[in-house]
């Protein structure tokens, strides 16, 4: 069976590294695929989530769109609410009434990070934020609407392409002599090409007939990490080259101490023997995915700097 493939949120980290891997996919494996940023579907609009949805009938549709920006969400929770919650309720409903298969993305966020070892699916969520009470709310609807829909919490995402820590980091390295960055804070860094692979071996699966497991899965990379040790890695790594002329010094702080407005779990680290065991996949190190990342960023901004 040919694939029709929607990929939502498809100016994001993950949406984007979907496209980029549908482009390179065999004709005879995909007939049709669309993917689709907020500028052209804000998933936010049920009717015209519903329209999109219905006119291009798709066999997989990846939602890779949310509201993701943490601190906001404290003062805008009700629209996080309709875009992470009731929307994501809507497509499955809508996957559900056309046999589709829907892979959503959640968030190491639903948990309030009280834990000291690796979260499993079957832990109790506790979200702590209005971000991660809007990402809860969308799990529980999947979960009541059923239907072939797997979610794949995740957490510290990261891409070469959009905004993430580490660009944040060596951007504020150029502005900044000094930076500041907690150090009780623990997760795994987690590439976006491979939760978009994750998605794809899906659609995969079900095009051929074979199969698949569905239901709720954490994906995160192997290892942990704080963001301090993060920061300093891709300070470390960066510094001297066309990206980072001069390290700045690097501080570190307590969370307590930033003046956040929303309360971030200080430990996220979640367990995927659940996704090794039934999709066959090892995740990748965490730290080795940031610096490979890292150093490509810097071998393209020397190349553009011969220029």
């Amino acid at each position: 069976m040919k694939q029709r493939i929607l990929v939502l949120g498809a100016n994001g980290q993950v949406g984007h590294a979907c496209a980029e891997q549908l482009e390179r996919k065999p004709a005879d494996q995909v007939s049709e695929f669309l993917c689709l940023g907020r500028d052209r579907l804000d998933i936010g609009k049920p009717d015209a989530l519903a329209d999109a949805v219905r006119s291009f009938k798709p066999t997989l549709l990846i939602n890779a769109a949310a509201y993701t920006n943490v601190e906001k969400a404290e003062e805008e929770e009700p629209l996080a609410t309709q875009v992470n919650g009731h929307s994501v309720g809507v497509l499955a409903e809508l996957c559900k009434a056309q046999g589709s298969l829907l892979v959503h993305y959640s968030t190491d966020y639903v948990f309030d990070g009280n834990t000291q070892r690796p979260y499993v699916e079957t832990d109790a969520i506790a979200p702590q934020s209005g971000y991660g009470r809007s990402k809860a709310l969308g799990e529980t609807f999947i979960a009541q609407v059923g239907g072939d829909a797997v979610v794949l919490r995740t957490g510290w995402v990261f891409a070469r392409h959009g905004d993430n820590f580490y660009k944040k980091m060596l951007r504020f390295g150029n502005q900044r002599d000094q930076l500041s960055v907690v150090d009780d804070q623990t997760g795994a860094p987690t590439p976006a090409e491979w939760l978009a692979e994750l998605a794809l071996r899906w659609g995969d699966l079900q095009s051929k007939g074979k199969g698949f497991p569905s239901g709720l899965f954490h994906a995160a990379s192997q290892g942990q990490t704080t963001w301090y040790d993060y920061a300093e890695l891709a300070l470390d790594l960066a510094a001297g080259s066309p990206l980072l002329p001069k390290k700045p010094g690097l501080n570190r702080a307590k969370t307590a101490d930033m003046n956040f407005k929303a309360k971030r779990p200080a430990y996220s680290v979640l367990n995927t023997q659940k996704l090794q065991t039934e999709l066959g996949v090892t995740p990748p190190d965490g730290l080795m995915a940031v610096t490979q990342a890292v150093m490509s960023d810097i071998e393209d901004a020397k190349k553009e700097k011969k220029k």
